[in-house]
């Protein structure tokens, strides 16, 4: 069996379809830049309108409703920031039990509830971290809000949900 490689491939006309997409693409550039062109003497004109209505006296300033939305939320997250998040965990670490394994933390500093979700070894570990939060005194009204047996996992093992009032939550 005798098998023939042709290594010299026959040109073909590629150039016009080369051609006819680089015309495309400098009218799409020439388009874009254009627009461009235009936003930005939009965006001139409405600075000065706004540079104007500034300038006047007694002119009453609102905020854009978008930027309202978001200085509202950058103060959110500031105010969290500034929550002594250390102490919270301390007590966390001090009522700690090597039966349990805990997997969340939602919090709210407004309101300083906080909610535990949780992985207890056997129903007694559960019960002696409950006794072992309530006398943490970063923590008050300690309630178990619901447990259940895991699926996977050793048996006797339980998933739980714990919530709480965090007394140092607001900052000051």
């Amino acid at each position: 069996m005798r098998l023939d490689l042709d290594y010299a491939a026959p040109r073909h006309n590629k150039r016009l379809p080369g051609v006819v997409l680089l015309a495309v693409a400098a009218s799409l550039a020439l388009w874009l830049g254009l627009e461009r062109a235009a936003a930005l003497r939009e965006a001139d004109a409405l600075q000065g309108q706004l540079e104007r209505a500034a300038r006047k006296p007694g002119a009453v300033r609102r905020l854009d409703p978008r930027l309202a939305h978001e200085v509202r939320q950058a103060n959110e997250v500031l105010g969290r920031m500034s929550v002594p998040w250390e102490r919270l965990f301390a007590a966390l670490e001090a009522s700690g039990n090597p039966r349990i394994a805990l997997l969340a933390l939602n919090s709210d500093p407004k309101s300083g509830r906080i909610e535990l979700s949780g992985e207890a070894a056997e129903r007694r570990a559960l019960v002696e971290h409950l006794a072992a939060l309530r006398r943490q005194p970063a923590l008050k009204n300690v309630y178990l809000l619901s447990e259940h047996a895991t699926v996977q996992g050793a048996p006797g093992a339980l998933r739980f949900v714990v919530t709480a009032t965090w007394t140092e939550a607001r900052p000051g």
